[in-house]
């Protein structure tokens, strides 16, 4: 009678949950990956966002002459990670620092490329016009996705 009560115990042999560990281990990992994904693509669209809004910003304070002035965008590559400077004045170099606003893009996005027109890392819009002499593209990248903005002479953003 002992006995085939021992052989009527059900369970789960060593084999079995090595086999539903492995399966739970792949899931978990392929998870882990498409996430990480996620969250660099989300990081790229709102930096991309980020910058249009600065730059709208900028070119909005310069056509309403706010505080009598110029305002522009400065393109931070130095510090890492990557962002950008609002500012006021006829340049970034000549700018009233007290008034910067500072943005920083998440650590995966970067500038992959500026150009510029007037060859530097900033773009400057005139008073009451919004116009800039500092037309040109910037493209943003993360990985392995890149997206461009450009800015024409009248300073609308693309």
């Amino acid at each position: 009678m002992y006995k085939n009560k021992i052989q009527n115990i059900r369970g789960f042999t060593l084999v079995e949950l090595i086999f539903v560990i492995a399966i739970f281990g792949i899931l978990f990992g392929m998870g882990a990956v498409a996430l990480g994904n996620f969250v660099t693509n989300q990081a790229l669209v709102t930096a991309k966002e980020q910058l249009v809004q600065n730059l709208r910003e900028a070119r909005t304070f310069s056509m309403t002459q706010h505080h009598d002035s110029k305002w522009g965008v400065y393109f931070n590559t130095v510090p890492e990670p990557d962002g950008l400077i609002l500012f006021q004045g006829n340049s970034y170099a000549g700018r009233d620092s007290s008034f910067d606003m500072t943005t920083t893009f998440h650590k995966s996005v970067t500038f992959s490329n500026i150009n510029l027109a007037g060859g530097g890392q900033e773009i400057v819009f005139e008073k009451r016009t919004g116009q800039t002499g500092d037309s040109g593209t910037m493209q943003l990248g993360a990985v392995d996705d890149s997206l461009e903005i450009s800015v024409n002479e009248l300073g609308i953003i693309n």
